[in-house]
């Protein structure tokens, strides 16, 4: 999909989700949200459904992939409407603080545009200042709203795209 070179982290391709990726996106996400939150019934569900819960409802999932080692990863479910909601972003430790996310993020951003998508939205955790700040420079907005899907959740933002 894109490469690009960026000092000790030269030559990371972002990659579409294929069924060998699965593990590697469980185990991300399983190991970033027990560092910060506690894993919940529905993030299990979709960890070990990948395919059942995003690719197959209009999602994609991304890869940040060097030679053969995965090394972070971002999904986007479809909402309907036009609408995908960002999620599911994690980074391997040893890997993070340089500008994977980012990379993760400007490539589902440019899938959302392909897709002729008119916003995109994202729930995260007020704590997490620094995922915040890296949405907010990216243009996503705070808003108000009642019935996010987690009970970590505390913060919703959307990018609109029109």
């Amino acid at each position: 999909m894109k490469t690009v070179n960026k000092g000790i982290l030269s030559s990371i391709d972002i990659v579409n989700y294929k069924p060998k990726y699965q593990i590697h996106f469980q185990k991300l996400n399983e190991q970033w949200i027990n560092h910060y939150f506690k894993l919940e019934d529905n993030d299990v569900e979709v960890l070990m459904n990948p395919e059942k819960h995003i690719i197959n409802q209009g999602g994609y999932i991304l890869f940040a992939k060097k030679a053969n080692h995965i090394l972070g990863c971002i999904a986007m479910n479809y909402e309907g409407y036009g609408i995908f909601e960002l999620n599911k972003m994690a980074v391997k430790t040893n890997y993070r603080n340089n500008g994977i996310g980012k990379m993760l993020i400007e490539a589902c951003l440019e899938k959302a545009r392909d897709k002729k998508a008119i916003k995109i939205i994202l729930s995260t955790q007020k704590g997490l200042r620094n995922a915040i700040h890296i949405y907010e420079s990216y243009g996503f907005r705070q808003m108000s709203y009642v019935n996010l899907k987690h009970s970590r959740s505390d913060v919703y933002m959307e990018l609109s795209l029109k």
